[in-house]
């Protein structure tokens, strides 16, 4: 940390500066982290390929019991985890479940928004009608669920709006000075287990104690959401502010690399 004065009764605590490589080897080392083994396959693979084998079959319910085991074992590919739902909604549709049906559609949609059926591929008019009936509710729904953050040092609440977009208010508090700020986020690849996103942050700096002025801060970032459960997930992200002091009856003007780690969990959020 250092501190910039700008004359009498006007001191500003800013963190000191880190290395930019330090920082963009730090968010590249998490980044590989959360990316899945593509070397290995997933637990459910063998299941999941036996329940779609099933389906074609039309032996729908040793379709739906290797599917569900599929899940359950595990799908860390996104891909295979929505072809798991959709022919689970299939199966349980060849049933007359409609609402189960429903259930697994919403849920393929939620990891994939712009989730579309293969024009090559044979279904009942019956399940392309709930398909188009889901995927229009899904669109309906402005906004979809809210967050609660913690981290380093924040509190933040979170909202997503439509499949892309989220916004985020944030409070901080380091040293002499508290940080009020707005987020805005486009998250890349909604739905994946790690989610890209960029976005903007602006914030005020109020000072207390002996200090006297305020601040200002711009701030463009890009980092990724890692979510250990649907509901629970770890955030990194970077960006480089742009800053404004005032006190004093003087202002500086500078600029810093600023990293930030915290946890994000999902307290409310769409059907």
């Amino acid at each position: 940390m250092h501190v910039k004065t700008l004359g009498k009764g006007a001191s500003f605590m800013v963190l000191s500066r880190v290395p930019a490589f330090i920082l963009l080897a730090l968010w590249a080392g998490i980044s590989l982290a959360c990316l899945p083994a593509y070397s290995e396959e997933s637990p459910g693979s063998d299941s999941l390929r036996r329940g779609i084998a099933y389906c074609d079959e039309v032996q729908f319910d040793e379709a739906i019991n290797e599917l569900t085991a599929a899940i359950e074992q595990g799908l860390e590919d996104k891909d295979d985890l929505i072809k798991a739902y959709r022919y689970l909604a299939y199966a349980h549709l060849a049933h007359g479940e409609k609402d189960t049906a429903r259930y697994y559609l919403r849920n393929a949609l939620n990891l994939k928004p712009a989730y579309e059926l293969g024009r090559d591929e044979e279904l009942t008019p019956k399940f392309l009608e709930i398909f188009a009936e889901e995927k229009e509710a899904y669109l309906r729904v402005w906004f979809r669920k809210v967050t609660f953050g913690l981290g380093i040092p924040y509190a933040s609440i979170k909202g997503r709006f439509g499949s892309r977009l989220s916004g985020e208010i944030r409070i901080a508090t380091s040293y002499n000075i508290w940080t009020y700020g707005l987020r805005g986020y486009y998250n890349i690849n909604p739905g994946s287990r790690t989610v890209y996103y960029w976005g903007l942050e602006w914030d005020t700096l109020t000072f207390i104690r002996e200090i006297e002025g305020f601040g200002q801060v711009l701030m463009p970032f890009a980092g990724l959401e890692w979510f250990v459960s649907p509901k629970l997930a770890f955030c990194v992200d970077m960006g480089v502010a742009f800053i404004t002091l005032t006190g004093g009856g003087k202002e500086v003007y500078a600029t810093q690399w600023v990293f930030n780690l915290g946890i994000n969990h999902t307290v409310l959020s769409a059907p």
